[in-house]
């Protein structure tokens, strides 16, 4: 009777963890599955047993988690029923049911055309959201914005000493009130200009007609001198040529006559010669000098010879 018992209470027992597994969000051991791995960076404290949903539909649960042989990433173990077929094209990401709820794996299908995925694939699932990192992310950006905008304030603070000073107010004051004078000054000088301008548009219009013919002339001189330049073309570069010939022989009759060679080189090179024409340099600017001052029928005077001086005798004569 007792192991009747025992076998009774032990079937219920095995029913019982049947019927929970079959009603959790887990798989049970009646129903064909296949493995697939799950590649990310960060699984946020996904736990096993978490589920795994195919556009919200329950299609498989995490079987464990662990690091990747390079340390830096976590695989993820999950088993899919067989029935669900998911895609290689697939999105797989971790989600979280509601604000503080369980986590689980959301899988949103891409397409119908990408070939399935088979047992043991390693796929790369997104990591998931990490309201830490967006708090820090929050207050850094709450941070930034306080320091922007004492920042502003500074610079509002700076305006208002440097624009809004009683100074300034006043010399705005004072312009605003002589605005309209000068409205008035600018109004009268436009006014005269405009008389100016039609007093004086007939003589503005021959200007401008006399300009016109002044220009049309100037291009039709520019058209007859490079004529005549084309026409005569070889005369000017045979007289170009000739001047040329002049110049190079200026220059050897210039380097003759200072190495003294050939007449005039020797007579420039002779001492005598040289004494002389300073002689006769310095008596034409006397003759001019005296021309100058005495006119030119001046005549020098002839010295006058000296008178014997007569002794003076104090006494009586003989």
């Amino acid at each position: 009777m007792t192991w009747r018992v025992g076998l009774f209470v032990s079937i219920g027992l095995v029913l019982l963890a049947g019927m929970a597994l079959l009603f959790s969000k887990g798989i049970s051991f009646w129903q064909p599955t296949y493995g697939l791995i799950l590649k990310t960076s960060n699984v946020s404290g996904i736990k096993p047993r978490a589920g795994v949903l195919l556009a919200g539909i329950p299609v498989g649960m995490v079987v464990s988690a662990d690091l990747a042989p390079d340390g830096k990433s976590v695989y993820v173990h999950v088993r899919i029923h067989r029935r669900y077929v998911i895609r290689k094209d697939a999105v797989f990401t971790i989600e979280q049911a509601g604000f503080l709820g369980d986590q689980y794996i959301a899988v949103i299908p891409q397409s119908h055309e990408a070939p399935p995925l088979q047992e043991g694939a390693v796929v790369t699932c997104q990591e998931p959201f990490n309201l830490q990192e967006a708090a820090r992310s929050a207050v850094e950006l709450i941070q930034g914005a306080d320091r922007a905008v004492n920042t502003l304030d500074t610079a509002v603070r700076r305006i208002d000493r440097a624009l809004l000073s009683e100074s300034t107010l006043t010399n705005i004051a004072a312009s605003l009130t002589n605005l309209p004078v000068l409205i008035d000054r600018a109004t009268s000088v436009a006014v005269s200009l405009d008389h100016l301008v039609a007093s004086n548009q007939v003589h503005v219009s021959s200007t401008l007609s006399n300009l016109a013919l002044f220009s049309q002339r100037l291009s039709l001189l520019a058209l007859e001198f490079q004529e005549m330049l084309e026409t005569n073309r070889g005369d000017v570069q045979h007289t170009l040529e000739h001047f040329a010939s002049a110049g190079n022989r200026i220059d050897a009759l210039l380097a003759q006559l200072q190495e003294g060679r050939g007449l005039a080189g020797s007579l420039l090179q002779d001492p005598s010669i040289q004494s002389q024409f300073s002689l006769l340099v310095s008596n034409l600017t006397e003759v001019s000098a005296n021309l100058k001052n005495h006119g030119l029928l001046y005549k020098p005077r002839a010295p006058r010879a000296a008178r014997p001086s007569t002794p003076i005798y104090s006494g009586r004569k003989p």
